[in-house]
């Protein structure tokens, strides 16, 4: 069976659209057979593990909250767990930074995320190579340079 079958086999079989479940995928994905047969159902990942890390009550108090990912892109935005924290954060009222390999995401984007700076490896290596091989090395360097400034940043008074 081809994958993008398996969402039109539940519907065939059991009425329930799998495949416009959103969070389901375009076939219905795993999920598929426990929503069709309503035996389970599709909740956020990212929600899931902040509330059982207790995130919300972590960040209250919070003033800034770094979150890290591979490469922040299109993907991230479709509910992966460092910008989904970053939402949470933010909308607590705290300054967030992404520290991250790479980021193809516009400063709009970024900023619909919550993330307010963000510094990359690629940003701080010779050549993408440098940031693999020396990642531990180059990683302190975007930290450095994200982190520089950020007293003045926060203290700065707010714009309207």
């Amino acid at each position: 069976m081809r994958v993008r079958d398996w969402g039109a086999l539940f519907e065939d079989r059991t009425a329930v659209p799998v495949a416009q479940v959103p969070g389901a995928g375009a076939a219905g994905g795993f999920a598929a057979p426990f929503v069709a047969l309503g035996i389970g159902g599709i909740r956020s990942g990212a929600d899931e593990i902040a509330a059982l890390i207790g995130f919300d009550a972590a960040v209250a108090d919070s003033d800034i909250v770094v979150v890290g990912e591979g490469s922040l892109d299109a993907q991230s935005l479709q509910g992966k767990g460092p910008i989904a924290l970053a939402r949470r954060a933010a909308d607590a009222g705290a300054f967030v930074v992404a520290l991250c390999g790479r980021s193809t995401l516009t400063e709009d984007e970024l900023a619909a995320s919550g993330i307010s700076r963000i510094d990359t490896l690629l940003d701080r290596a010779a050549s993408p190579a440098e940031a693999f091989d020396d990642a531990a090395r180059v990683l302190a360097l975007a930290a450095e340079h994200v982190f520089a400034d950020l007293p003045l940043v926060l203290e700065a008074p707010k714009r309207p």
